[in-house]
């Protein structure tokens, strides 16, 4: 019986998607699972983005169903996601969900199956992620793609699950904690809490088609600069070094936080050499085989004091 089973939340961040977001909307309307309930973030659109979900939930009468918050100023997409998991953080079930993909009609109710069989067996922190379709902008499949390793030991250097492949449960969302404003991918941050404290899990189902186009906010679009600049980089050129001071702070912010957690040291070092160290590995697994140049990069971050004395603070 529906009234027995717990309640899906779906936490979809918007920002000036009037074109696809409907689609989107359809394709969560379409989900053979309930009960379910789809919060919609937006992120002070400039465009149309809320009237438009606003008039279609009017004309189809699905407002029972789907809830639309504007945020007071522009967050950006890491912290809105994470802001709109803070506010609901009563919720048992929630899913990431970005506003121009398409997902499969079962995509819910096999990640609720899923995940209330890994509860069942062990209780603990999960994030529960699928493998995804690369969909162009008229959502013609492009490719397959596999989630890679999201072993703890794997995810401390590159991230492996893209947000909208996502759920998480009631028990990660309880101890999820943020500190810092430098964590700039939500999802990575959260595979690396799932990892220190519960575990990641892989359903091996391509759920949702990860459309690509131009006014994309995240997504591959971003891994294909950072893999371009990579490329330069094993080339000699010269480059910024933006991704490893992103990279730093992010692993930073994640250490400063967890640190007290009895398996935090087991899985990886606080102090300042480590993280360096992390940081050249990171480098290393997308290509980069030059230590000495890694690490020279990393050593040369000019702001690590004051990042550290602002979130000690």
């Amino acid at each position: 019986m529906e009234q027995n089973k717990p309640v899906a939340t779906i936490l979809m961040a918007t920002y000036n998607g009037e074109k696809y977001v409907i689609d989107q909307i359809k394709s969560l309307l379409d989900q053979t699972y309930r009960p379910l309930e789809i919060i919609v973030i937006d992120d002070c659109s400039t465009d149309n983005t809320v009237d438009v979900i606003r008039r279609y939930c009017d004309s189809y009468d699905i407002g029972r169903l789907v809830t639309v918050k504007e945020s007071g100023l522009n967050k950006g997409v890491v912290k809105n996601f994470l802001d709109a998991i803070n506010s609901f953080r009563d919720r048992k079930y929630i899913f990431l969900c970005d506003q121009d993909d398409y997902w499969q009609p079962n995509k819910v109710e096999l990640m609720m199956k899923k995940m209330l069989q890994l509860e069942n067996e062990d209780n603990m922190p999960y994030v529960l992620c699928h493998n995804y379709n690369i969909a162009d902008e008229n959502n013609n499949v492009i490719e397959q793609k596999e989630i890679g390793s999201v072993e703890f030991k794997d995810l401390i250097y590159h991230p492996q699950i893209p947000g909208c492949c996502m759920m998480i449960n009631g028990l990660l969302i309880e101890r999820l904690r943020v500190a810092s404003d430098k964590i700039n991918m939500h999802d990575w941050y959260l595979s690396l809490v799932a990892g220190l404290l519960g575990k990641n899990v892989v359903l091996d189902e391509y759920l949702v088609n990860y459309r690509q186009h131009e006014d994309v906010v995240s997504g591959l679009k971003e891994n294909k600069s950072s893999l371009e600049i990579i490329n330069k980089y094993r080339r000699g050129a010269v480059v910024s070094n933006g991704n490893v001071l992103e990279a730093y702070y992010q692993l930073l912010a994640f250490a400063t936080v967890y640190s007290e957690y009895k398996n935090f040291s087991s899985l990886v070092e606080s102090n300042k050499k480590h993280n360096y160290l992390n940081i050249a590995l990171w480098h290393k697994n997308n290509g980069i085989t030059n230590f000495s140049k890694a690490l020279k990069l990393a050593t040369a971050l000019k702001t690590q004091k004051k990042y550290e004395q602002k979130i000690k603070e």
